[in-house]
């Protein structure tokens, strides 16, 4: 069973949702390995080359950053950075029909779980997905009564001007204050 309770802000410089989601295995297991807690849809195509944005930028709770050029398919910085076990934030940008922004927060499990991010072009998203640790994925299950949740802030905001640097310096506020911090 998936839950979420969606805010709408109408106090912030961007249109921003605000996200509880929790996740309960009712069966008497979870047939996957994984959970995908949310979808980013805001594309026209299967390729990343065709989508609004040229970048993506991953940011954990460290302050490392990696970025995913969509037209070039080239990575550049911490590629450890699209991993986390807590707080971080998640960027598609520069587009002229605004910039999508996440901040992941407050993960809860019973489990030693990791989170990882995932450009999954099959599927024309971008997702988080919940994950076991890589040591004992083989015989993870997650069994009835498993509950794992997750809040999170998204906000459409900005235009194709948005700079790279912008971008680093709304992840770093926005993971040190706890809440996305969008430029006015």
């Amino acid at each position: 069973r998936s839950e979420s309770v969606i805010r709408m802000s109408a106090s912030s410089p961007a249109m921003q949702l605000n996200v509880s989601t929790t996740f309960t295995v009712l069966n008497d297991r979870w047939p996957y390995t994984s959970v995908q807690f949310f979808d980013g849809f805001p594309f026209r195509g299967v390729n990343p080359e065709e989508w609004w944005f040229s970048k993506v930028l991953y940011m954990n709770q460290d302050g490392k950053w990696s970025t995913y050029s969509n037209v070039n398919q080239v990575f550049q910085g911490d590629q450890t950075a699209a991993n986390s076990t807590g707080t971080h934030f998640t960027a598609l940008y520069s587009a002229d029909r605004g910039n999508v922004l996440f901040l992941t927060k407050n993960f809860k499990s019973g489990d030693d779980l990791n989170i990882n991010n995932v450009i999954c072009s099959n599927y024309i998203d971008l997702h988080m997905n919940i994950m076991p640790p890589k040591l004992n994925k083989d015989s993870f299950v997650m069994k009835k009564g498993f509950q794992t949740s997750v809040e999170y802030q998204m906000a459409i905001w900005g235009d194709g001007s948005l700079t790279e640097e912008q971008v680093i310096q709304m992840g770093k506020k926005s993971i040190e204050s706890g809440n996305l911090a969008i430029n006015e």
